[in-house]
């Protein structure tokens, strides 16, 4: 071999010696890069999460949801998601944690209409436990509902706050946001009663997200006229008590479940009762 030949394998040499410490280098610098390479997207983890609780694997769909948020914090479908888990746990300050961070990262949201659903679960994880929602917070949703011009918000807000307020013993300001409810679902009756439907319908598509929420936090006219009946009559007022079942009575639950029969044989029964009572003077009995 001759000093030529010699040196061109020298250099040859070196140069892949420098390719191999310069990739051992890069390694070392990225080695978060290294380890996601052909890891699936965050969509398509959250598919899998969603499959997972189909499946009714609660535990390893709260897993794969947090694996998620470790690659990309910012994902509101992961955090809506474990939002309803921890709501349907039972764990109602975790499910806060994560619906607000759906209000806070809403532009990334596969279905911008969660930020409302999100807003609307806050006030649901409230009724549903001890905690107390501060006046700020009522105003700033009452606000968020002002912004968004559309009807069906600012009924199920009314709702929402009815049933909060009915739950502390509040019930002048349960029938207060009760009766928001009614004028608003009067004014725009086909929106509200499409919007029932919508929703009932969306809810059995995804029952797996929601199984362990009761049919009776869907709002529905036919819910509504019967809570607030329920006011009146522990106000003694059975007049008006009378004509919010028989308000009642002009609409349908859009979902049927055990929960929502019962309520349809009380308002059947509690009518037959009140259709005894003497009608008001002026007015025709009915």
């Amino acid at each position: 071999m001759n000093t030529s030949e010699s040196s061109g394998i020298i250099v040859q040499k070196r140069i892949v010696s420098a390719v191999i410490i310069l990739a051992g280098a890069l390694a070392c610098t990225f080695p978060a890069a290294a380890s996601t390479a052909g890891r699936d997207p965050a969509w398509a983890q959250v598919g899998r999460a969603k499959r997972t609780i189909a499946e009714g694997n609660i535990g390893l769909a709260l897993k794969q949801l947090h694996d998620v948020l470790r690659i990309e914090t910012n994902n509101a479908d992961a955090h809506y998601l474990l939002g309803e888990l921890y709501r349907g746990e039972k764990k109602f300050d975790a499910a806060i944690v994560h619906y607000n961070a759906v209000i806070k990262y809403a532009s990334t949201l596969s279905v911008p209409s969660k930020e409302i659903d999100a807003r609307f679960s806050i006030l649901l994880c409230y009724t549903n436990s001890d905690m107390v929602i501060r006046d700020r917070a009522v105003t700033n949703i009452l606000r968020f509902a002002e912004t968004k011009r559309d009807p069906t918000v600012s009924w199920r807000l009314h709702y929402f706050l009815g049933d909060y307020y009915e739950k502390l013993g509040n019930e002048v300001r349960a029938m207060y946001h009760y009766t928001n409810a009614d004028a608003i679902a009067w004014l725009n009756a086909d929106r509200i009663k499409h919007y029932s439907r919508d929703a009932a319908q969306e809810r059995a598509g995804e029952r797996a997200e929601h199984a362990r929420i009761a049919a009776t936090e869907l709002p529905s006219q036919r819910m509504l006229m019967y809570r607030i009946s329920k006011l009146y009559n522990r106000a003694k007022d059975f007049n008006n008590e009378k004509r919010c079942l028989m308000r009642a009575s002009d609409y349908e639950f859009a979902e049927g479940t055990k929960e929502t029969a019962k309520i349809d044989q009380y308002i059947a029964e509690r009518l037959n009762v009140l259709k005894q009572l003497p009608p008001p003077k002026g007015e025709r009995s009915k």
